[in-house]
């Protein structure tokens, strides 16, 4: 197995996300609890002008759950 640089030990692995939203926050209105989720392998910001093109990936604000974040072997996720 390879070892990917983004990563730091200790870690929780898994990204491919999917799951059932628990509690959000005051100010989230897409979503309420209980709604049944996925989560994209890339998570852009939204704000900069490659997200608001489409373009999540290349996003210099990404976040990538299971690398860059931990992920979704874990038993709650925040996101």
């Amino acid at each position: 197995m390879g070892h990917d640089p983004d990563i730091t030990l200790p870690h929780v692995p898994g990204h491919e996300l999917a799951g059932v939203v628990e509690s959000v926050g005051k100010d989230v209105v897409k979503w309420d609890t209980g709604d049944r989720v996925t989560l994209p392998f890339v998570c852009g910001c939204g704000a900069c002008p490659q997200c608001a093109s489409g373009n999540h990936q290349v996003c210099d604000k990404q976040f990538q759950p299971g690398f860059t974040h931990w992920g979704s072997f874990a038993e709650y996720v925040a996101i």
